[in-house]
């Protein structure tokens, strides 16, 4: 239902589970729908990057060219 609603799929991932480069958390980016006053936080691109990178998977290296590109 929030996909459809807000077009984008969102989900939370614990630090636990990823490698993370140093520093990143001040670098997170604030997110916020249209239409909430709730506000999140987001890595920065390249720290994103970093981390899709470093999860090691086939799919990861695709995604980050085009994170890249875009």
């Amino acid at each position: 239902m929030f996909h459809e609603t807000f077009e984008y799929y969102a989900q939370a991932v614990g630090v636990e589970t990823v490698i993370l480069p140093s520093g990143c958390e001040t670098r997170l980016k604030p997110i916020q729908g249209p239409l909430s006053p709730a506000v999140g936080l987001t890595l920065d691109p390249a720290d994103f990057a970093v981390a899709k990178l470093a999860a090691g998977r086939e799919k990861d290296g695709p995604f980050v060219a085009a994170l890249f590109s875009h």
